[in-house]
């Protein structure tokens, strides 16, 4: 694996000194490291342009200088509306309008098509089926079918051409039931064609990750994202691989708020901190925030915001938050006293002393309808789910906490995110009552009021039948 780093090192200073002239702007590339921020828009919610105009303004003024907006099937393709149709995407013409205003912002806006997995949305419809690896999960095309790699080349044609930057982001995560061989060798198809249309190539960097052994067949130009959004995940380890393999590479902690409802801060305040510690200890070139919408996006855009501001404080000022200083400095940013509110509200799901993995126990409460109390991987022994002693000490500290809020001279959207989360709670409380009836009849129009605020309507269907339904969500 060694053998090649010398001739990388040659490649990799050569590569970066063409990706800084060849970029079409400047501005975003002339400070060190690079600041992103990546939004999912691929789980139903899809922000109106008004709504992105004031993400970008916000993170502008934080010191970030690139924006992604994750896609798999919310780019309006021409003829691909069978993919796309539901979920009111993002138009050509939108995303010239938005990469206008993020250059006079100094942000970067980079495309971002997931390439090989997640495609589920598309390899569910009959016209595009074909293309799967696995028949039956239908999650990641084929990658030894050379229709899928031409499928993905007429994408790319019509995406690249909307955007100034020379970077892309092809995804290429958690892809499953392929060989490494097989993925490999798909990744190098897909930098050929980035490298034909003057791109380069950014990828997530898991699967290689898991192989350390075969990263020396990885195309020496590309940009390696190293997530990982638990607080155990080790940043260490994973970015000392990659610098010892001579690969350019950003670190990828995460908001932490999706799947949650009401964010995850204890865990996001160590995952941010663990993230940039090794990414500077490494050489990282870039720092990624990452926000997810995981089952239908139900959480407000406001409980990502600390996470947000942690690594942007973090790198742009160096300084490493606690929950009071993060607080303190939310407050600051927002111009209301809601700060200790989000870091509070971000530590109910320990009230319930169940661990559910990378989401929480109160997420899948909402999403479980009738079955709510048969709470699945995560039953302690004795016990199935959470008892209603526990969820009354959790949505009295729910209450305490947005009680705290004081949203005078607080902006708009500020004070319509902290409505969904008084309505998440009525709605969790509807649940523990078993009155989920009600649920559907009195929450579902309740969030689709709030929603249609600052979201398309696309993909609200989606969100309300995975999280306010009288029985599971389909495919849960």
């Amino acid at each position: 694996m060694k053998k090649n780093i010398a001739t990388k090192a040659a490649v990799l200073m050569l590569g970066a000194a063409l990706l800084t002239v060849s970029a079409p702007f400047l501005h975003a590339k002339e400070t060190a490291p690079v600041l992103s921020y990546q939004l999912d828009i691929s789980r139903g919610k899809v922000p109106t342009m008004e709504t992105l105009y004031r993400i970008v303004d916000f993170i502008a003024s934080l010191g970030y200088n690139e924006f992604q907006l994750y896609t798999e099937h919310t780019f309006a393709y021409k003829g691909h509306s069978t993919a796309w149709g539901n979920f009111s995407p993002i138009t050509p013409d939108e995303i010239r309008k938005l990469d206008d205003y993020c250059f006079k912002k100094g942000v970067e806006l980079v495309p971002n098509q997931n390439s090989f997995g997640h495609f589920e949305r598309w390899l569910s419809n009959d016209k595009y089926s074909f293309m799967a690896q696995c028949p039956e999960k239908k999650n990641a095309l084929n990658p030894t079918n050379e229709v899928s790699i031409k499928f993905i080349s007429s994408l790319y044609d019509e995406l690249l051409p909307c955007f100034r930057s020379r970077l892309f982001n092809v995804g290429c995560d958690e892809v499953q039931k392929v060989s490494q061989s097989d993925y490999l060798d798909f990744l190098g198809k897909i930098s050929k064609l980035v490298k034909e249309r003057n791109h380069t190539m950014m990828f997530w960097a898991d699967i290689v990750l898991e192989h350390p052994e075969t990263i020396d067949k990885v195309p020496l130009d590309a940009i390696a994202l190293n997530w990982g959004y638990d607080r155990n995940y080790d940043f260490e380890k994973t970015t000392t691989i990659l610098k010892n393999c001579g690969l350019k590479f950003y670190v990828c902690p995460g908001t932490s708020s999706w799947a949650s409802l009401v964010g995850q801060t204890s865990n996001m305040v160590i995952n941010v901190k663990k993230a940039v510690d090794a990414g500077m200890k490494n050489g990282a070139i870039g720092y990624m925030m990452a926000d997810w919408g995981d089952g239908g996006y139900p959480q407000p855009w406001l409980v990502s915001v600390p996470g947000i501001i942690a690594l942007a404080d973090r790198v742009k000022r160096g300084v490493v938050h606690d929950f009071d200083s993060l607080a303190k400095r939310i407050d600051e940013v927002l111009g209301c006293k809601v700060g200790k509110t989000l870091m509070d509200i971000g530590t109910l799901d320990t009230l319930t002393t169940v661990k559910s993995g990378n989401d929480t126990v109160l997420w899948r409460m909402l999403r479980k309808g009738a079955q709510f109390g048969k709470i699945r991987f995560s039953r302690p022994a004795g016990e199935r789910g959470v008892s209603v002693e526990r969820m009354n000490n959790v949505f009295e500290a729910w209450k305490s906490a947005l009680e705290m809020a004081d949203l005078n001279g607080a902006p708009q959207w500020v004070k319509d995110d902290v409505e969904l989360l008084w309505v998440l709670r009525e709605a969790l409380q509807l649940r523990v009552k078993g009155e989920h009836e009600r649920v559907v009849l009195e929450i579902r129009p309740k969030f689709s009021e709030i929603w249609l605020r600052q979201n398309r309507i696309g993909g609200l269907q989606y969100s309300l039948e995975s999280n306010f339904s009288e029985t599971l969500p389909k495919g849960y």
